[in-house]
């Protein structure tokens, strides 16, 4: 799992276990107050990639290169809170349609081979089976703390998406949020909604029409 900090040493931000962890691994080394991007592995080992710029260890929201034209959102925000890091099974034809780019320091470019990472890691995945399409989310983009209300004012979402209250670096989840994860729910609900309406049968009364028109014709004839 990984999780943006803007100081690990906060009580009200960062976990609880980190500074028993980190100190117990790292005995002669301070633990940054720098903004830092953790990384956590299930066996307890921790690293901390810290910089005094948050832009060099925030990560990003991306759309896959082969997913760009199914969703065409050409924003990139930071993404600040937990995060799953988790290798797609290809061979059983899973599909990554949006990606998280872990990014570094230029005095650390070589951090992720150094800790045998990738630097690109699924955010969406899809795979089909049989007519069921199951998809797979690595962050909580609906996580905010705003209240969205009745919602009943056509255009809301364009005009968050393009707010400059909503871009930049700011430790809440409006970014990702308006610019990212409710435009890719979206067209998930919408492809799904579709096809689900295509594959319901005929309405009895449209079958009940069509029996009778062909007993019709068989009388005829």
């Amino acid at each position: 799992s990984g999780r943006f900090l803007l100081d690990p040493h906060d009580p009200n931000d960062a976990p609880h276990w980190l500074k028993r962890l980190y100190q117990a691994q790292f005995p002669n080394q301070e633990m940054p107050h720098q903004p830092s991007l953790l990384l956590v592995h299930r066996d307890g080992r921790v690293y901390l990639i810290a910089s005094e710029d948050p832009s060099e260890v925030l990560p990003t929201l991306h759309i896959s290169e082969q997913a760009k034209e199914r969703f065409p959102i050409s924003n990139t925000p930071y993404y600040y809170f937990w995060f799953a890091l988790m290798k797609p099974d290809l061979t059983a034809g899973t599909r990554v349609l949006a990606e998280i780019h872990l990014h570094a320091p230029s005095v650390q470019q070589d951090i992720y081979e150094l800790l045998d990472l990738p630097d690109r890691v699924p955010l969406l995945t899809e795979r089909i089976v049989g007519h069921s399409h199951r998809y797979h989310l690595s962050i909580d983009g609906s996580d905010t703390r705003e209240e969205l209300g009745s919602y009943s004012y056509a255009g809301l979402s364009l005009l968050n998406s393009v707010s400059p209250k909503n871009r930049g670096v700011g430790v809440n989840q409006r970014q990702v949020f308006w610019q990212f994860y409710l435009p890719l729910i979206d067209v998930i609900l919408w492809e799904r909604t579709t096809k689900r309406y295509q594959e319901f049968p005929p309405p009895i009364w449209t079958r009940v029409r069509d029996q009778l028109v062909e007993m019709m014709t068989l009388t005829d004839d």
